[in-house]
């Protein structure tokens, strides 16, 4: 009796998973992004360049997108950037700790910087 109800609960559980097969295919080939070209699209890059000494807060901005914070001292801005809010994340094993300073002059150009990507 236990044989039998073993054997029929695989082989329900075999018809499951096999009828599944031909949807999932069909998906995979729809999601494929081929451009007008008829050639395969590339992921974007990141960065474009990287930052550089006396470029403005606009142009980081552009490349980092809003800071997470903005202090204000008297010689001018620092604005940081980090992901410290992943480490949060359940099982998240492959978390590392990155983070960006950028420190700007009273004219708001960049004068230091420092990328930490661990």
């Amino acid at each position: 009796m236990k044989t039998t109800l073993l054997f029929v609960l695989l082989a329900a559980a075999g018809c499951a998973s096999s009828g599944n097969a031909p949807v999932r295919s069909e998906s995979v080939r729809s999601e494929s992004k081929i451009a007008s070209s008829g050639a395969p699209l590339t992921p974007p890059k990141r960065l474009e360049k990287k930052p550089e000494l006396g470029m403005s807060r606009e142009e980081i901005r552009v490349m980092f997108n809003k800071p997470k914070t903005i202090t204000k001292t008297q010689e001018g801005e620092i604005w940081k950037y980090d992901n410290a809010e992943l480490m949060l994340i359940p099982f998240n094993l492959g978390w590392r700790p990155k983070q960006h300073l950028f420190k700007f002059d009273l004219e708001g150009r960049l004068v230091e910087f420092s990328m930490d990507d661990f």
